[in-house]
């Protein structure tokens, strides 16, 4: 793809006022970011790649990179700056790694309050403010194209974790933890110049943040995108069997593998394209689905109902009584407030028999 075109997309979006951030949650709610303002179409049909990658307007010029990153000011108690810095190197050299796009970071991150000539990407710990109250992040984006965007990160409403700690939700609702290299990854890729992708929610520039550290890495729309940007030559695969553990071949780069509708997803399992409904709250387990408008839709041994909170039609699992009668697995009830830990496990041991048998018999073929 001509160097010029690419020069055409990055420009070619009018200047956002939203920042690119995380919007407000609750406790009981699931963690999603901003809506996010949509690119203009013309460029992109133009393209060599075709992503559904959503463009800010703010994209770096090309010769800017890569960019430098700098970790500036204090960190929220219990936050070790080794911890921060790995994350932000971790997620500079996962974009780094995108085949057909120009290196996007310097690796080695500056630290403390040292004095460089350079312009640098600074990312920083402040409580949130008015707006900014209770989301996780922003990214606050250059007046001029000799400036740097800013990521900001909240030291006030989340625990922050080196590591996913997909379950912990359970344990402190009140402040629920975040992996600090998915969401510094989420966040480097609106530096670049990407907004919230719609391609599906298993990818880092998802609407949703995902508690399972999937967003440490790329999917295909977020590398076709920053190819998209920064075009280079280079491929990552030429087939499906070039990519690891069963990813899919998409436009010469891999694509994760992701789940079906029926497929066993978890809290710390977030694979699915649409959403991990989520049926068992006290295991965080459920399946993949998505919206559906006929029963036809959905794979078999599934049907189209609304969702009990909002309505929407989704694919849920509804076996006939001839399935349910069939011989096999174990049957299971609700363990009271006061049962010892023994029939707990069992109940849990039947619910993952469940889940198992579910994902063979119901994946799409």
């Amino acid at each position: 793809m001509p160097r010029a075109l690419a020069r055409v997309l990055r420009r070619s979006a009018a200047l956002l006022a939203a920042l690119a951030s995380l919007a407000p949650f609750s406790v009981a709610a699931e963690l999603r970011w901003d809506p996010a303002p949509t690119s203009p179409p013309g460029a992109l049909a133009d393209l060599l790649y075709s992503p559904r990658a959503e463009f800010n307007g703010f994209a770096p010029e090309p010769e800017h990179l890569p960019l430098t990153l700098r970790l500036k000011g204090p960190l929220p108690e219990g936050v070790q700056p080794g911890d921060v810095i790995a994350a932000m190197e971790a997620s500079a050299r996962t974009w780094n790694a995108v085949s057909c796009a120009q290196v996007a970071f310097k690796t080695e991150v500056q630290a403390g309050e040292e004095v460089s000539e350079v312009e640098a990407v600074e990312l920083n710990f402040e409580p949130g403010i008015g707006p900014n109250a209770e989301r996780i992040a922003w990214t606050t984006y250059p007046t001029s194209p000799e400036e740097r965007a800013s990521v900001t990160l909240n030291s006030t409403a989340v625990v922050w974790r080196p590591s996913p700690d997909p379950f912990q939700r359970f344990a402190e609702p009140e402040r629920p933890a975040v992996d600090l290299q998915a969401v510094i990854t989420h966040e480097l890729g609106h530096v670049l110049g990407l907004s919230h992708t719609l391609a599906h929610n298993a990818a880092a520039m998802s609407a949703a943040y995902l508690r399972d550290g999937r967003q440490r890495t790329l999917s295909a729309d977020d590398k076709l995108g920053l190819c998209a940007l920064f075009p280079a030559e280079g491929r990552e695969c030429a087939r499906d069997t070039d990519c690891p553990d069963a990813g899919r071949c998409v436009d010469g780069v891999c694509d994760p593998h992701r789940g079906q509708p029926g497929d066993y997803c978890a809290f710390d399992l977030m694979h699915c394209p649409e959403f991990c409904l989520i049926d068992h709250a006290p295991t965080g387990t459920g399946y993949c689905s998505e919206p559906c408008n006929l029963d036809a839709d959905c794979p078999t041994h599934f049907a189209c109902l609304p969702r009990a909170e909002d309505d929407a039609s989704v694919c849920t699992f509804a076996p006939s009584p001839e399935l349910d009668r069939a011989p096999g697995g174990c049957a299971h009830t609700r363990a009271p407030a006061n049962a010892p830990a023994a029939p707990l496990l069992l109940v849990v041991l039947g619910i993952l028999t469940r889940r198992l048998r579910r994902r063979s018999t119901s994946s799409r073929r």
